[in-house]
């Protein structure tokens, strides 16, 4: 079985575009990647899992995440 996450990961932004339609993503707001680390271990333990494919998306900028890192390598 195959799966797809789109997460969106950031929506924290260090730009002030004046054509941004999303100024409120200004604010910091990141996901907490030890509850998203938990979710994935839980998950693929339940299912019979050959692929996952893992998009980090953000309505700012992913990137920025300061645990990024550390989540691409538990991943």
């Amino acid at each position: 079985m195959n799966y797809t996450f789109y997460i969106n990961f950031s929506t924290f932004c260090n730009y002030t575009c004046f054509y941004c339609r999303n100024k409120d993503f200004i604010k910091h707001k990141n996901i907490n990647i030890k509850i998203l680390l938990d979710y994935f271990n839980k998950f693929i333990n339940i299912k019979n899992i050959n692929n996952i494919q893992i998009y980090l998306e953000g309505d700012g900028e992913p990137t920025l995440h300061p645990d990024l890192l550390e989540f691409c390598e538990k991943i």
